[in-house]
């Protein structure tokens, strides 16, 4: 990878700072705290009052034994 490709991939680390900022732009939600780059949760209070915490975690697979699963065309 070139450090060209390098400077047009998103900081992963800033996810939850971009999060939080579309949480504060939705009509739906009345509070948002606040997020610092590296945080593993955002959390949030929607229009009705109910709080919430919304984590980021690295995806998992999921082991199975049995064969993955067909795509129908």
């Amino acid at each position: 990878m070139h450090d060209r490709d390098k400077a047009l991939m998103p900081d992963t680390g800033h996810d939850v700072v971009r999060i939080a900022e579309a949480l504060r732009c939705s009509p739906h939600i009345r509070s948002v705290d606040d997020a610092m780059p590296g945080d593993a949760a955002v959390w949030f209070r929607d229009a009705s009052g109910v709080g919430h915490t919304l984590s980021l975690s690295a995806a998992e697979p999921i082991m199975t034994d049995e064969p993955p699963g067909e795509a129908y065309v």
